[in-house]
Formats: C-alpha cells, structure tokens, sequence
C-alpha cells in the first residue's frame, strides 16, 4: 500500500488509477507460471513462423501476435503493484509521480518482453531493474541535466546493461566485483563510474513534511570542527594553557616548539635550537626539566583524560 499522505496528495486521474490496482485480482505462482510457459511456446512458434512466407503462415502469425500480446499484457496487470512499490522511493525526486508510474510500467512491459522463466528465476528480481532504470532515467531527465565525457557516458551505459544481464543469470542483484570480472575492468574504475549512477538533490530542496529544513541544514561542512569537535578543542586548550603557567617563558616555548602546540607543526630539537639561539643538547635539557614541572601538577590527570587508549 503506499504511504497515507502519498494518497492524500493526488488526487483525481492519479487517486482513481491507485484504487484500480488495488482492486486487480493478483495472480497466483501457478498462474503466472502457465502463462509464462504459455508465453514461450508462442514466441518459439512465432520464431519459426517467421521463417515462411506463405499466406496461411502470415493469418497464423497474426493471430500468434493476438495471443502473445494478450499473455504479455495479462502478465504486466498482474506485476502493477510492483512499479507502484518501486515508484513510492522516488516520490520525492522532483519528478510529478503520475509521470514517475508512467516510466516504471513501461519498464515493467520491457522486463515482461526480455524475462526468460526457463532460468528459473524470478520475474520480480528481474523486473526491478528494468522499471528501476526506466524510472531514473526519467527523473535523471526532467530534473537534473549533467553531461559527462563521451567515455564514462559509454561506461555508465555498460555497466547498466551489464548488471541486467547478471540479474537475468543469477537470480540476485549482482556485486560490484562479479559486475567489473565481467566488464573486464578493475572495481576500483567501476565504484567511480557508479558515482555517476546515483540520484543527484539540489541543496535548496526541502526535506519532505519541513518548511524549514533544506539539505544545506544536513550537509557537513568539513573545513569547520563539528561541535563536539570544538568543544573538546576548547577544553584541551583552556587546560593546556593553564598548565604551561607553571613554565617559565623559554621552557614555555621550547613545549609549544617540541610538541606542535596550539596549530603550529612540531619541530626537532634542532630546529627549536635554531629557534632560540642556544644548542640541541641545551633544548633536550630545557625540555625535560618542563615536562617534570607538568608531571608535578594536579592538572596532569585532567590532561591525561584528553587522550585515546
């Protein structure tokens, strides 16, 4: 069923074709399975039809193409449900969702067209793909127009039909490694491309049942802390800069120098030397005799609370 507010929203052509499909009588395994078996003893005679050309032929063709499209279209009634199951994902892709339907059941009618029972598959497993990519396609058109290189286009396509293809054989969406073994590229090339596969949002787009919340309010900006991030940053600061008041001015420097304190890079012995005009050996003192100071107050617990196990 979908989803109340879904129904609540369309109405009209929209509301009527919902209630249509709730009310198609589904089809049972065995059902199905006769008219799929039904459906390939058509196509086989159909095949060798073809391949005469005289008039009786051509009247049983027809009538061949009668039956098989009778078939075909008992067998799409019976799968609807499963479009409007696939379409209630995108509803709020920006697409109005009587044209998202729309694409899904002519992707349903192509699967009924292609699907091979004697695989022994589901057609459910391999009806989803193909009213899945009807579907993207459609919103991937109406709502976002990104043009990639020729080269990945041709890629994105591949890779596509290349997992169809291994839905039909193995009965199961296929995996990343088993889809790049048969396109005869390495996965690290096809988890690239498949980037390109993925829905796009426009970071002004509402959240769905907000007025006020868009996808920048979600979004991490990573050249900022997040707040925990601060708030631990603060603190370690605040009690570090009260611990070094304990040191005087150029053993305060040499503990900044040494260990990178406050955002600035840590620098060896050498250089802290360089720094304060006075030698390596004369730093390596100074920085031992500081570290005993900080050793010695009670604030050195709390600094140790700042570290990880």
């Amino acid at each position: 069923m979908l989803k109340k507010d879904v129904n609540q929203e369309y109405k009209g052509p929209v509301s009527v074709y919902l209630k249509q499909i709730g009310e198609i009588r589904r089809l049972t395994k065995e059902e199905e399975l006769d008219l799929w078996q039904r459906l390939e003893v058509c196509r086989d005679k159909k095949a060798l039809l073809l391949e005469k050309e005289d008039e009786e032929s051509k009247k049983e063709l027809e009538a061949l193409e009668k039956e098989i499209d009778s078939i075909q279209h008992k067998l799409v009634k019976s799968n609807l449900r499963l479009v409007i199951s696939i379409a209630k994902r995108y509803y709020n892709s920006g697409v109005p969702f009587i044209d998202i339907i729309d694409e899904g059941n002519i992707g349903l009618i192509e699967a009924v067209k292609r699907f091979e029972y004697k695989k022994g598959f589901k057609f459910s497993t391999y009806g989803v793909w193909w009213i899945k990519q009807s579907i993207v396609k459609e919103i991937s058109s109406k709502r976002h127009i990104i043009r990639f290189p020729m080269h990945i286009a041709r890629l994105i396509k591949k890779s596509i039909q290349t997992s169809k293809v291994l839905t039909q054989q193995l009965g199961r969406e296929p995996t990343t490694d088993e889809i790049a073994k048969e396109m005869k590229i390495d996965r690290k090339t096809l988890s690239y491309i498949m980037i390109f596969t993925q829905d796009t949002a426009s970071v002004d787009s509402f959240f769905k049942n907000s007025d006020n919340n868009d996808m920048t309010s979600v979004i991490e900006d990573k050249n900022f802390p997040s707040p925990h991030q601060k708030a631990f940053m603060d603190s370690l600061r605040d009690t570090l800069t009260e611990a070094l008041k304990c040191l005087d001015e150029k053993e305060r420097t040499v503990i900044i120098s040494r260990f990178g304190l406050y955002g600035k890079e840590a620098k060896t012995l050498e250089d802290t030397g360089k720094e304060l005009n006075i030698t390596r050996e004369r730093v390596r003192q100074i920085q031992i005799k500081a570290i005993k100071k900080l050793a010695g107050l009670n604030l050195s617990k709390e600094l140790k609370s700042f570290l990880w196990d």
